[in-house]
């Protein structure tokens, strides 16, 4: 495997090359420190397996230059890393095609699983953050927006709720989420079963299309 990650902290990169080292211990690591940088690594490198893009770091002009970077690598799962989360930004980045969004706040055992799911072929945005209202940008075509009572919904889940919302999206087992949250199986289960109650959802399955506007 052959991840770039894209940042200019260097504590951050450290963090990142751990979190990969938890996915395979023998990838090969590129480093890229500026929007530069990283289209010169991608033309050096197109069998990038992952990128890990720092929102925020020289070069970059907002949601232009992900899409850029998504446009030069169009088979490459493009991942923002980022503190930035403000309303409407995980909408924007799926409209672009971008594969997530892991706030860096969250926990390393999270990015890992949010990085796993995406390797296998799917998406990761936390379902509080893509509920938002989108971002008008005018050069992007706005994804369909969750219906308003559903994300009244949304709004009405504590923030335990919300938390267990974000990783049972991804696909996770109960059991994985409980390993997540360093909780009981059982504990998550009564998170489920409120979330669906609180979502008029009749399953799981219900519930990871409606967040995903299926």
């Amino acid at each position: 495997m052959k991840v770039l990650i894209a940042d200019d902290h260097p504590l951050v990169i450290a963090g990142m090359r751990g979190q990969i080292a938890l996915l395979d211990p023998a990838a090969d690591i590129l480093v890229a420190r500026s929007l530069w940088e990283v289209c010169e690594q991608l033309s050096v490198h197109p069998d990038l397996s992952l990128i890990l893009l720092d929102f925020r770091m020289p070069g970059m002009n907002g949601i232009d230059s992900i899409r850029q970077i998504v446009d030069l690598a169009p088979v490459v799962p493009v991942v923002v890393v980022s503190a930035f989360h403000a309303e409407g930004f995980a909408n924007d980045l799926a409209a672009i095609g971008a594969a997530g969004l892991i706030p860096k706040s969250v926990s390393e055992p999270v990015v890992v699983a949010a990085l796993r799911q995406i390797l296998d072929g799917g998406r990761y945005f936390p379902a509080a953050l893509f509920a938002a209202a989108p971002c008008h940008d005018e050069d992007a075509e706005p994804p369909p927006a969750p219906p308003a009572s559903l994300a009244a919904r949304i709004a009405a889940l504590t923030p335990r709720e919300r938390e267990v919302l974000d990783h049972l999206t991804t696909g996770l087992s109960n059991k994985g989420i409980a390993r997540l949250l360093g909780c009981s199986d059982a504990t998550v289960k009564v998170h489920v079963k409120a979330i669906l109650k609180k979502l008029d959802a009749a399953n799981r399955a219900v519930v990871v299309a409606m967040m995903h506007g299926g």
